[in-house]
């Protein structure tokens, strides 16, 4: 995977660190025309997936692994989890980080790199969305995604 760092951590940030998420940007992308968005305290890197392996027995969301550093990182397809066809995904992976474990989503594209405000709690049937924000001066809503719920499903 080549690797683009647009989080701005010069380390990766962990849980006890003391510093809150309010002082870190969010990576918002786009999964067909809806837009998400996650917290960058959370994120390792973004990179564009060349290849990955698939692997037998997992569910359905799950691409596969890709070859990271020097370990192998599970992809998770965004579009299968939120429900969307997907005939086609894009080549933007979000790598997520929780302590020394890793997992990348698999998005349609990367829109921008802001901090986010007026987040209200989101619905309780959607277990990977957190809340729901937006930026200064837009009407478009963008669902805020809850990074632990990617590791409870590889833990």
């Amino acid at each position: 995977m080549a690797t683009t760092s647009i989080t701005g951590n010069e380390k990766p940030q962990t849980e006890e660190d003391g510093i809150p998420e309010s002082e870190f940007p969010y990576i918002t992308f786009s999964v067909e025309e809806t837009l998400y968005a996650i917290n960058s305290k959370h994120t390792d890197c973004v990179e564009i997936i060349e290849s990955f392996t698939k692997m037998p027995k997992t569910p359905d969301y799950v691409l596969g692994i890709a070859a990271f550093r020097d370990t192998y990182v599970p992809l998770f397809n965004v579009r299968t989890i939120f429900g969307v066809p997907d005939e086609s995904y894009g080549d933007n992976v979000i790598i997520l980080r929780k302590n020394n474990t890793l997992c990348g989503l698999v998005v349609d594209k990367i829109i921008s790199n802001d901090l986010l405000d007026s987040f209200e709690d989101a619905f309780d049937n959607n277990k990977f969305v957190q809340k729901i924000g937006g930026e200064k001066d837009s009407d478009t809503p963008i669902m805020i995604l809850n990074y632990r719920k990617f590791f409870e499903v590889i833990i």
